[in-house]
């Protein structure tokens, strides 16, 4: 079973059969592309490694690594719409946000060209997903980045989990800082926009006493 080998060892066969190009059969091409996917539902971070952090030269190299590693990852699951594959791309947006997590782009100092890279990487992978997306599953990846600054989703977190407010909002500041830092300057702008302005998060009336309201991630942040 591939489950007992190391994810980062696993995205590494399956890159070294995937240069293989047209010398691979096709029915080998097409399990790996299957399990490459099936890997990055679980644990995005173990790919992006390989495929992305890999073309550390400059952060246009990395853009273009992120966009074909992504559209390897979500392109077969646009052409065949079905509920398997909508729930494959929740679990993929759920790993996006865990990239997000892995750590905050520090640029306190105004310089921005001396980043980690792996958080690079990361981030622009993320930015890669956002453009091929369609609005459903846009609006669904709006709400794990945004859902700590709803009161609605604070006070259960902290109920459930015993997690501090503070920190639920901190991190989801976070999440947003590093993915505004590394925005590339080409890309689906329209897709950035439905991201911060158009998914509404709803408030209950606990934030909003005698009425609900309705905001978006721009307007919660302002």
């Amino acid at each position: 079973s591939t489950n007992h080998v190391d994810s980062y060892f696993r995205a590494r066969a399956y890159q070294s059969l995937l240069l293989r190009g047209t010398k691979a059969p096709l029915w080998l091409r097409r399990r790996v592309s299957k399990l490459l996917t099936d890997l990055a539902s679980n644990d995005l971070a173990a790919v992006v490694q390989v495929f992305v952090l890999a073309a550390t030269n400059s952060s246009e190299d990395m853009t273009g690594a992120s966009m074909r590693l992504c559209k390897a990852l979500v392109g077969p699951s646009l052409t065949q719409p079905s509920a398997e594959s909508v729930e494959y791309q929740k679990r993929l947006c759920r790993q996006l946000v865990q990239l997000l997590d892995s750590g905050v782009i520090d640029t306190r100092n105004g310089d921005t060209h001396n980043m980690d890279p792996r958080q690079v990487a990361g981030v622009l992978t993320v930015w890669s997903a956002l453009d091929l997306f369609p609005t459903t599953i846009l609006a669904y990846f709006s709400k794990l980045l945004g859902k700590g600054l709803t009161f609605e989703f604070r006070d259960n977190e902290n109920h459930d989990n015993g997690v501090r407010k503070e920190y639920v909002i901190h991190r989801s500041v976070r999440r947003i800082y590093s993915l505004l830092m590394c925005a590339p300057s080409s890309g689906n702008h329209d897709n950035v926009c439905k991201v911060f302005l158009w998914p509404k998060l709803a408030l209950n009336e606990s934030a909003t006493p005698g009425k609900s309201c309705i905001v978006n991630i721009f307007g919660q942040l302002l």
